[in-house]
């Protein structure tokens, strides 16, 4: 009895063996034919091939080969969220001594959350990272620049980005990131360095050669600006950028004409159509442009114009409002535009006659004027001494003339008051096309000093308007 059942024990241990050395066999050919599969598909169809890849897996929880091919498939697929679920599992699997590259997989995952826009849990995994390799990882610092550079942290962008260029310098993606970051952080001289990098690396590179060109232009490099400007001029994105750049490049080396000409080809092709994008705000920056090029030019009646329509669009633009009331006041009073923004001979003469003017009409003195200076200071003020003699009487009055709209406050008022004293001077007359303080207004009421502001000012050249016709001045 016993023979029959050990021998019955040992068939039956026998065909245990055999089905499982059967089994085995299957699922190796299955598992096979799934690799053929997935080899093949991987080259025609992706999806395809990570199905056929997760049924390996499925099958094999431990083939940490067919998962590095399976995570790099879903990389190449933006399937972010299960590459990352899939490198959770390689990075456990460094725990059980597996042969997997932990820096590589920890890395995987903080790229994983970057595309995600996770930028906090990006951080966390190349930070991690970052300690592995000894602060050695080049994509881990380059990333953790890059979230930086979302997170607008500036300083810790420039510092992670400095310490990839340590390790990489050549690296053009590295380069055109940390030059951006210079832009925008106003460190121009760096943007243009690295932008003229990239351009030399590829010189179709528009967005390149767009940065540089605004970048040489802000550090006053004008000739190489207008350059590499002028090469994206055709380009939309940036097309109104570089036109109303060019147009302040030509204003400021003084060639007034052709900021007009083209900031009025600006304006000529939106109203056709040929330029769309045309964001308010940046239509008052070039008709604002164009009133200043027109005011320069002493074209006061198309200043008015160009502020006018600034005006209509963003009534709080700037100091429009302001530019605007001074064309208009302006325009109606030609003597008080050439005494604002006319030749030197122009605004010394018509200084010099209103003195005369002043002390016939408005001043309690009368009598005869002597000069005996007439001289524009560095500040471009026209300060004029004179004698005014009536009689046996003269009295030495002091006028000064400030060329500008902006208002006098009592610290200038206190420097005119004290050189009178110094000299001796018997009276000061201060003129401005602007206003005076209210303490320079109280300052003034307590001592010989006279002050004079735009309204009076105009009314007084109004007057004398057909006297400097008559003298054909």
């Amino acid at each position: 009895m016993f023979p029959i059942i050990l021998c019955s024990i040992i068939v039956g241990i026998f065909l245990i063996l055999i089905i499982t050395l059967v089994s085995k066999a299957r699922k190796k050919k299955n598992i096979n034919n799934l690799k053929e599969k997935a080899g093949k598909a991987e080259k025609e169809n992706a999806l395809l091939a990570i199905d056929e890849l997760r049924k390996i897996i499925k099958a094999q929880p431990y083939d940490y080969e067919t998962r590095k091919k399976l995570i790099d498939l879903y990389f190449q697929q933006k399937m972010y969220l299960p590459a990352v679920r899939e490198c959770m599992v390689m990075i456990d699997a460094c725990a059980t001594g597996a042969e997997v590259n932990e820096l590589v997989y920890t890395r995987k995952i903080g790229e994983g959350y970057f595309h995600l826009k996770n930028y906090e849990e990006a951080k966390k995994y190349f930070l991690i990272a970052r300690k592995i390799s000894k602060n050695t990882d080049f994509l881990s610092s380059f990333y953790l620049g890059k979230i930086e550079f979302e997170n607008q942290n500036n300083d810790k962008a420039i510092y992670f980005l400095n310490e990839a260029m340590k390790m990489d310098s050549n690296n053009l993606e590295l380069v055109r990131l940390k030059g951006v970051l210079s832009f925008n952080i106003g460190s121009y001289r760096e943007a243009s360095l690295a932008m003229g990098k990239i351009v030399a690396a590829n010189p179709g590179d528009t967005e390149a050669i767009y940065y540089l060109g605004i970048s040489l232009f802000r550090i006053n490099k004008f000739v190489d600006a207008v350059k590499y400007l002028s090469m994206v001029r055709n380009v939309a994105l940036y097309q109104i950028d570089v036109e109303f750049t060019l147009a302040t490049i030509y204003k400021k080396k003084g060639d007034l004409p052709k900021a007009v000409e083209v900031l009025t080809e600006v304006l000529d092709s939106v109203k056709k159509g040929t330029i769309t994008n045309f964001p308010p705000n940046k239509a008052c920056d070039i008709y604002y442009l164009l009133g200043d090029c027109y005011a320069a030019s002493r074209e006061t009646n198309s200043a008015l114009a160009a502020f006018q329509e600034v005006v209509n669009i963003n009534p709080r633009y700037k100091d429009a409002s302001f530019r605007l009331e001074h064309c208009s006041q302006l325009s109606e009073n030609t003597l008080l535009e050439r005494f604002l923004v006319g030749t030197v001979n122009d605004f010394t003469s018509i200084c010099k006659m209103f003195v005369k003017y002043y002390v016939a009409k408005y001043s309690h003195l009368r009598g005869s004027v002597k000069f005996f200076s007439a001289d524009i200071n560095s500040r471009g003020e026209m300060e004029i001494r004179a004698e005014v003699s009536s009689g046996k009487y003269a009295t030495v009055v002091y006028f000064i003339f400030f060329r500008t709209n902006s208002t006098i406050g009592d610290f200038t008022l206190r420097s005119v008051y004290n050189m009178l004293k110094e000299e001796k001077i018997d009276k000061g007359v201060c003129v401005t096309a602007g206003t005076f303080s209210p303490t320079a207004v109280t300052f003034m009421e307590s001592r010989m000093l006279d002050g004079i502001d735009k309204a009076q000012l105009s009314q007084i050249l109004q007057e004398m308007t057909p006297l400097i016709h008559k003298k054909n001045i």
